[in-house]
């Protein structure tokens, strides 16, 4: 059975506050930093293992409309609003030559904008992800799971 990724639902206080403060202040970009510990996995899209988790939980508190639907899990369709979002070149806690290694940094910089406009931003790309299974993520348990 399909089982949300325990790391994604640990930021959802977050993600919630953000997409929230997005509502508010559409067309305001803002950029948070999103911290992975050393070692953390990178997956082919380039993201760490808590970079892909905390963007699940974003898009997850942005378009849940709190209707459940058929395997349990909230219903993924916000109408009104859309995510607009780019992650910037990660730092690391330790580099030494050719070799970085530690604590991994990378900002995080988003916008919410009215559904229609955001389709209008970026024409030809609001179904790119269906087409391109590497840039598909599942729970736990799920098919396209990512991470053990």
């Amino acid at each position: 059975m399909y089982q949300r990724d325990p790391l994604s639902a640990a930021y959802d206080q977050l993600a919630a506050a953000l997409a929230a403060w997005g509502q508010a202040h559409p067309w305001a970009g803002r950029t948070v930093l999103v911290r992975s510990p050393g070692g953390d996995l990178v997956d082919g899209g380039g993201l760490s293992r808590h970079e892909r988790a905390f963007q699940r939980s974003v898009y997850r508190a942005l378009n849940s409309t709190g209707i459940t639907g058929p395997h349990g899990g909230a219903a993924m369709q916000n109408p009104d609003w859309s995510l607009m979002r780019r992650w910037g070149e990660p730092s690391f806690a330790r580099v030494f030559l050719v070799w970085r290694w530690g604590e991994r940094q990378r900002p995080f910089w988003f916008m919410v904008t009215p559904k229609s406009a955001g389709r209008q931003a970026a024409p030809g790309r609001g179904e790119l992800w269906v087409s391109d299974p590497s840039l598909q993520s599942g729970g736990q348990g799920s098919v396209k799971q990512r991470f053990p």
